[in-house]
């Protein structure tokens, strides 16, 4: 079996752990199996442009909206652009306002339906349409040129706003129904019900991932693994159905070549949580690296590649051999975090 493995939030927070608290991460499984091989510049940073372009996509940007209405089952009408339209929480700080998606606070299926409902039933209208995919996956019909240019969502959780939103990535009218937006959902009553509950409001949507799918061809590969409407949507437009990471399932012995996303660091990484991340770390190495490892060193696993925010690394079973007699280096130093 040939590999591709894509791990996000390995890398995203080293340097800044490493400069602030003279920290160094601690995964033994990962350290030998990394042992000796020297990583190269990937070609994308973030895991679903990278997971996209190994199942054939190529272009400058990703019609994330697309690919993740095709998992969803939404026909998308052909009239004007379409753009993924998440709920978010925008943080307050000292500094600004920081990006929470969904991934930080509960948001229930007839919660997003009223707002949804309700953002359609008053600003919908001359080529603007709110259409829900799911309670996190929201998505905005907007007259063609209108769509903003803005980062991927993957990209700025966990984020200061004004960092990450210039306004002029877009158009006047967009700017004025960003704002009749966000004044909506301010006041709306689902939103007045979650800050008595103690829960934070959805106060804005981060509307990215402008366009329409195309089929994929799937780059060779033969299985997909990972979670998510967004990887679900690669695969069925090359034809591969989604299977959800498991250990039982992977089966090295099996011909062909999978993708695997194991995405059990994203968040942590994003929200700069160093003991949430250190855990996750911690038991990725005990199950899926342990595996993995066992796999290449056996000869089940011919090839593997593992692909971290913007880094990768050529692992092969010769080279693995060899390595084994060496003594490891420090995993920060093979991560190239050093």
């Amino acid at each position: 079996m040939h590999l591709h493995l894509i791990i996000p939030g390995l890398l995203r927070r080293l340097p800044i752990w490493q400069r602030d608290y003279n920290w160094h991460p601690e995964a033994a499984e990962l350290r030998v199996l990394l042992n000796g091989t020297p990583f190269e510049q990937d070609e994308y940073e973030l895991s679903a442009l990278s997971a996209a372009a190994l199942l054939g996509w190529r272009g400058a940007k990703l019609p994330a909206a697309g690919y993740r209405a095709l998992a969803q089952g939404l026909n998308l009408p052909p009239e004007g652009d379409w753009v993924c339209a998440d709920p978010v929480h925008l943080q307050a700080d000292a500094n600004g306002a920081v990006i929470h998606d969904s991934g930080r606070f509960a948001l229930r299926l007839d919660e997003a339906q009223e707002l949804v409902s309700n953002l359609e039933s008053t600003l919908g209208g001359e080529g603007w349409h709110f259409h829900l995919g799911a309670a996190n996956a929201w998505y905005l019909q907007v007259p063609v040129g209108e769509a903003p240019d803005v980062p991927m969502l993957e990209a700025v959780i966990g984020r200061d706003l004004h960092r990450e939103w210039m306004p002029n990535n877009s158009t006047e009218g967009w700017r004025r129904r960003l704002t009749e937006i966000e004044m909506l959902l301010y006041q709306h009553p689902v939103n007045q019900a979650r800050e008595a509950r103690g829960e934070p409001p959805i106060n804005s949507l981060w509307c990215w991932g402008q366009g329409r799918e195309a089929g994929l061809d799937g780059g060779g590969m033969t299985r997909v693994m990972g979670q998510g409407a967004l990887l679900a949507g690669f695969a069925k437009a090359a034809g591969i159905e989604l299977e959800p990471p498991s250990l039982t399932a992977l089966d090295p012995t099996r011909e062909g070549r999978l993708l695997l996303v194991l995405d059990a660091l994203a968040e942590s990484a994003a929200y700069d949580d160093l003991p949430a991340w250190e855990q996750a770390l911690l038991n990725l190495d005990a199950d899926w690296f342990a595996r993995l490892h066992e796999g290449v060193v056996s000869g089940e696993i011919t090839s593997m590649v593992l692909h971290a925010d913007g880094r990768c690394w050529q692992i092969q079973r010769r080279r693995r051999l060899f390595s084994r007699w060496r003594r490891p280096r420090p995993l920060a130093e093979s991560l190239g975090a050093t």
